[in-house]
């Protein structure tokens, strides 16, 4: 009877041990993907502070994590994905751009297009769009425009048939499918648009 006893007390013991070793493991691996993304984002914000614009390193965040830093960027691109009404569990990046864009051109003409008394420099101005004009005697015309432009680029992934859909639903259900990812992108500038765009993900063949 007692060493029925104390093999079940082992038995409990070696059990618990090993549900233990589980949970310190999962805890363990969850420590280390945290702190791997927490040295990635690291790296990526003080990137983004002294390195070229035109390069920038990949931030690393999961939905909740990007819900909870009260970054400004960050909150429009959530709420933007929302707008676009895309599942949270399908997307795969989130890219956000601020551009600008200007240029001066100056026309001086031969012959005197103003009196002497013309001197004007004004602005006009919208969210997206700024004109600035001067013009001053005897003949000097100045105009730049200027355009602000928001990208937002989402990727997301979903399931297509790899054949045409059968128009039957049911059968659908067993025709093969595989992944294939989706860019949307919303410019926020209503004077631009876009002519033709193309992504490309590089694969490298198994060898």
């Amino acid at each position: 009877m007692f060493k029925k006893i104390l093999y079940t007390v082992i038995g409990i013991i070696v059990i618990g041990l090993f549900v233990t070793g589980g949970i310190l493991y999962y805890n363990n691996k969850i420590l280390k993907q945290e702190l791997k993304l927490s040295t990635s984002r690291e790296k990526a914000y003080i990137a983004e502070q002294d390195s070229l614009v035109s390069q920038s390193n990949l931030f690393q965040f999961t939905i909740d994590q990007l819900s909870y830093y009260q970054d400004s960027l960050n909150q429009k691109l959530l709420e933007k994905s929302r707008e676009l009404k895309l599942k949270e569990s399908k997307i795969k990046q989130m890219q956000y751009l601020l551009t600008e864009s200007t240029k001066t051109d100056t026309i001086i003409t031969t012959d005197t297009l103003f009196r002497e008394d013309v001197s004007l420099d004004t602005t006009l101005t919208s969210k997206y769009y700024t004109l600035n004009v001067k013009l001053e005697y005897p003949n000097y015309i100045e105009i730049t425009p200027k355009f602000i432009d928001e990208l937002f680029i989402f990727i997301t992934s979903k399931k297509e048939t790899i054949n045409p859909p059968n128009p039957c639903f049911f059968i659908r259900w067993f025709q093969r499918k595989h992944i294939v990812q989706v860019i949307d992108i919303e410019n926020s500038n209503p004077y631009i648009k876009f002519k033709k765009t193309r992504f490309i993900e590089i694969v490298q063949l198994k060898k």
